[in-house]
């Protein structure tokens, strides 16, 4: 999507629709083996399902697989190392 600004103050735009299909709301399921192959192919993993109560910092119960999940990866490769990085959305403190 393209704006830009033009005389007098009016903004015009266009829209470029690139290809056009159904928007997917599958989820992948987070396992060791997931989290293996990611990391092995990609040298990394994005990780969905880890959520916080509003404005606190306690993970929700509906983190609790994707939390067992690194946490049996873990077990499995206990020498590796991780930097992790995280965002929050600005709404809260």
């Amino acid at each position: 999507m393209v704006f830009t600004l033009k005389r007098w103050g009016l903004l015009h735009g266009y829209v470029d629709i690139v290809e056009q299909s159904e928007m997917s709301t599958a989820r992948v399921t987070i396992d060791p083996q997931y989290l293996n192959d990611e990391i092995e192919q990609k040298g990394r993993v994005v990780l969905h399902g880890l959520n916080f109560a509003f404005n606190k910092s306690e993970l929700l119960p509906s983190s609790t697989a994707s939390l067992t999940a690194i946490t049996e990866y873990l077990e499995l490769h206990p020498k590796q190392q991780f930097y992790v990085v995280g965002h929050t959305d600005n709404v809260g403190t």
